[in-house]
Order: C-alpha cells, then sequence, then structure tokens
C-alpha cells in the first residue's frame, strides 16, 4: 500500500467503513486474542503515512448497496453484508481496484457494466504495469 500511496497514477482511496470495521474487529477480538487495541494503534500510525482519500456514504453508495444487497442477478450469498458494504462503495466511486485479502471477495464476479477489478494486495504491482 505504501508504494501505491502517492504514486502519480495511484488514487489511494478508503470506504469509511473499512475504518468501522477494523475497529470493530480490535474492539471485540481483543477478548477472542485475535486482535487488539494496539493492533488499532498500529494501524491508525501506517495510515497516517498514506496520502488516502476517505470515502463517504452518499446516495449513489446507498443504491449501490441496495442493489447489491436485493438485486438477485448481482447478488453473491457467500457474501456478508459488510462484504457489500465495500463493494457498494467500490462501485458507487466508479474506482478501478477493490484491494482485498478477503478470498470470498476476490472471487466475486463483478458485473461487466464496471470497470472493478478485485485483487489481493500482494498483486498490487500489476497496477503500475
Amino acid at each position: 500500500m505504501s508504494r501505491a500511496s502517492g504514486h502519480p497514477r495511484v488514487e489511494l482511496c478508503v470506504p469509511v467503513s473499512v475504518f468501522a470495521e477494523i475497529v470493530s474487529l480490535c474492539i471485540q477480538s481483543e477478548e477472542e486474542g485475535k486482535f487488539c487495541i494496539d493492533d488499532l494503534y498500529m494501524l491508525i500510525d501506517f495510515w497516517q503515512g498514506l496520502d488516502i482519500v476517505v470515502l463517504r456514504p452518499n446516495k449513489a453508495v446507498a443504491v449501490a448497496c441496495y442493489n447489491l444487497y436485493m438485486d438477485e442477478t448481482v447478488r453473491d450469498s457467500r457474501l456478508s453484508p459488510t462484504d457489500l458494504v465495500h463493494l457498494g462503495y467500490a462501485m458507487a466511486y466508479d474506482l478501478d481496484y477493490l484491494i482485498t485479502t478477503d478470498k470470498t471477495l476476490r472471487k466475486y464476479k463483478v458485473p461487466s457494466s464496471f470497470k472493478l477489478r478485485v485483487m489481493h494486495p500482494q498483486n498490487i504491482d500489476d497496477i503500475f504495469k
């Protein structure tokens, strides 16, 4: 991500829903031993070093999320409501790439009317080719 941040051809965008999910995971998971508040602090330090555009909810995001959830021609029952929200942001903001470690989300077949490509962070160098 650091390589993409500040690159002249790349605008690094993060939906506010991603931040909310990470905070929630760190707070809830501390009891389970998966993540903890210190992990959240480390992520905040990391994010502060990046040139990030925060994507905020708007009408287009609401419509995209609703359609992803309700329209059976594009819905994928393997995706969680949170995955659908992240995907809805990417589609509503007409992003080129959605970078995620979520295996199920990476397998989602994006409708051909969108230029969006869902990819693993390990493949971020493909953006620069």
